[in-house]
């Protein structure tokens, strides 16, 4: 097993954009108060399907099918609490490209190759986004890990795109 570290690791059909939008903490605490998060004991991690209501997320959504030229057709959010909360490895359930924007406080963003176990690390910061096309998702699983050490908390938007 290799571990690949870092953004210059060129996972192909992976795109990662630093500072995509401004990191600002005002932006992660206004979305953590707008967006109707509830805990998900066996997703380990607070959870919303976005429906409409936020001013901000809406204006992401518009910024994102500008940079893409597709269509959001859905937003999931995962709210990690603190380095506690975490995503294990898993491969999404959608038959499309998939944008993850980062919120709060940096946490490390992993894919995993299901037969050859090699391993690409990326430190997502507030503000960054991790675009990965479908042929990936097909290749790899990805997960946030826990942290024990961290103990501020993390905004993943999810972006579905058609």
């Amino acid at each position: 097993m290799t571990i690949h570290d870092g953004p210059s690791s060129n996972l192909p059909g992976v795109i990662y954009i630093p500072n995509f939008v401004n990191g600002d903490p005002k932006i992660y605490l206004t979305l953590l108060l707008q967006l109707p998060f509830i805990y998900e004991s066996f997703l380990k991690r607070e959870v919303c399907h976005y429906r409409g209501g936020s001013d901000e997320l809406d204006t992401i959504i518009e910024l994102i099918e500008r940079e893409f030229g597709k269509i959001v057709s859905g937003v999931f959010a995962n709210h990690y609490r603190d380095g506690n909360d975490y995503a294990p490895y898993h491969k999404d359930q959608y038959d499309c490209t998939v944008a993850s924007l980062s919120l709060g406080v940096s946490r490390d963003f992993y894919f995993q190759h299901v037969s050859t176990k090699d391993r690409y690390r990326f430190l997502l910061k507030s503000g960054d986004l991790l675009v990965f096309k479908n042929s990936v998702n097909k290749k790899y699983k990805h997960s946030v890990p826990v942290r024990k050490k961290v103990k501020d908390g993390r905004i993943c938007l999810t972006f579905f795109l058609q």
